[in-house]
């Protein structure tokens, strides 16, 4: 089961959830309705019970009825046959004595009297109960209709959604990704354009560097309190302020490739723990449901983001420095193209493409992973993680796609090593199919010549040009 049908599911355990309690407390007020009942025949027979023994005598089949409707069977048994017994002696014993007759049905009437006391206070106990539950209810009936008609679910029913979610094994993190979820299926069914922030953080997954063991030669003390500094320093002063202060792989302090390497993969495991963090800031159900706080949270979750994404463009490019100097095989470092990338315009006069389009659509955030997919591919550094054919999809069956995170990138084989980017986009759970069939519908035709592909290259430096002003500006 992929994620996307998993997540499917779990709306669905929810709807069925919030059925449950909405029938169960349903069952449980007409329990109120039945107690109410109870008391009102409990008040006849009373009144009939202690009456005279001629109005008794005339309603004993009735009162023995509607004891069996509130006492068990054997204990209306037991009292009406207290009440025949106090009849018989008072209609048809002349023996008697009449007063210590008058005792006994007392008696049976002040029994009836302490279970009508009982019941009025069990009433009133589980009266409070259900009117104290009954706004919960409320709440959950207007999540579920949100739910199954695309309405949006407000930051109250959020709340209520947590105090539901969480004690059936839901995580917060899961919770928000739920209702966000919701939440823009109902903003994309008005036709207007979702904010995909949180819901793009919620599922973020970062994957932290695997260290080597220390090498004993060195300061291990020294240099972890290195890296503490130089974390704080990133936290506080930002990235730019604070690249005077980072290793190099060959430096007078740190002058080993095993060091530098050490301390910044530390340092971006560090970062990555701060982002993590960050994410449980805004999945806390305080800060999500207050609008302030959530924006605050989400501007302190990309600022971190930018900060991670420098320090591994840092490192990355360090290493390559250092490798190339030595000679080495570099690991990422991209020699000749091995792919020619055209991306589909949009006019006859290639003014425009529909990457440049989509790109609109598509977060700043993400452009790290966009350009790294498109370096990867037109270097031939793919592989069969971000590099996928579609199975049992025949619409799809021409096409492949790059894919990071939550980044795809559709395209096909033209001729030879020539392939044709129809597009990209942010995956997105109700709006996949949509995405995939869009770009489907695109694809057109292409005759390759010399000229063709001279268009095509403006066209991919364009695309690669916002990418990269829009890095430049989100880091400034």
């Amino acid at each position: 089961m992929d994620i996307e049908t998993k997540k499917a599911k779990k709306v669905t355990d929810i709807k069925i959830l919030l059925e449950k309690r909405i029938v169960d407390y349903d069952i449980e007020k007409s329990k109120l309705f039945s107690l109410k009942d109870n008391i009102s025949i409990m008040k006849d027979i009373i009144e009939i019970s202690n009456s005279t023994f001629e109005v008794l005598h005339n309603n004993i089949s009735g009162v023995a009825l509607l004891l069996g409707i509130v006492y068990s069977e054997q204990e209306a048994k037991i009292i009406a046959e207290r009440l025949e017994n106090t009849l018989y002696k008072a209609l048809f014993n002349k023996d008697c004595n009449i007063e210590e007759v008058y005792n006994e049905k007392n008696a049976v009437v002040e029994d009836l009297i302490y279970t009508l006391s009982e019941k009025e206070i069990e009433f009133m106990d589980y009266s409070n109960y259900i009117n104290n539950k009954a706004y919960t209810i409320q709440q959950y009936r207007y999540i579920l209709n949100n739910i199954k008609h695309n309405g949006y679910i407000n930051p109250q029913g959020v709340s209520f959604l947590y105090e539901l979610l969480k004690p059936c094994g839901f995580s917060e993190t899961e919770i928000v990704d739920l209702i966000e979820k919701i939440n823009i299926s109902h903003v994309l069914s008005v036709n207007k354009k979702p904010n995909y922030s949180v819901i793009n953080i919620v599922n973020s997954d970062f994957e932290k560097y695997e260290i080597s063991s220390f090498d004993e030669s060195l300061s291990k003390n020294s240099t972890m309190n290195y890296i503490d500094s130089l974390y704080s320093i990133i936290i506080k002063n930002g990235f730019e302020k604070s690249k005077e202060y980072l290793p190099k792989t060959s430096d007078n302090v740190y002058n080993t490739y095993n060091e530098f390497e050490y301390i910044m993969k530390n340092l971006i495991n560090r970062m990555i723990d701060k982002l993590i963090e960050s994410k449980k800031d805004i999945t806390d159900v305080e800060t999500y449901t207050d609008k302030e706080l959530k924006g605050v949270a989400i501007m302190e979750y990309y600022e971190i983001y930018e900060k991670l994404s420098n320090l591994k463009k840092y490192y990355n490019e360090k290493i390559n420095e250092y490798e190339k100097e030595e000679g080495q095989q570099v690991i990422e470092v991209f020699e000749e193209p091995v792919n020619n990338i055209m991306f589909l315009e949009k006019d006859k006069n290639y003014d425009s493409s529909y990457m440049e389009d989509d790109l609109k659509s598509i977060p700043p955030e993400f452009y790290f992973d966009v350009l790294e997919l498109l370096d990867k591919f037109k270097y031939g550094k793919t592989n069969t993680k971000n590099d996928k054919s579609f199975k049992n999809n025949k619409n799809l069956e021409h096409f492949r796609e790059l894919k990071k995170d939550q980044i795809r990138i559709l395209y096909r084989r033209i001729k030879d090593n020539n392939f044709l980017v129809v597009g990209a986009f942010q995956k997105q759970a109700d709006v996949d199919l949509n995405n995939y069939n869009r770009m489907v519908n695109r694809n057109k035709t292409i005759i390759l010549d010399d000229q063709l592909k001279q268009q095509y290259e403006v066209i991919e430096e364009r695309v690669r040009e916002y990418i990269n002003d829009n890095i430049r500006n989100r880091t400034r």
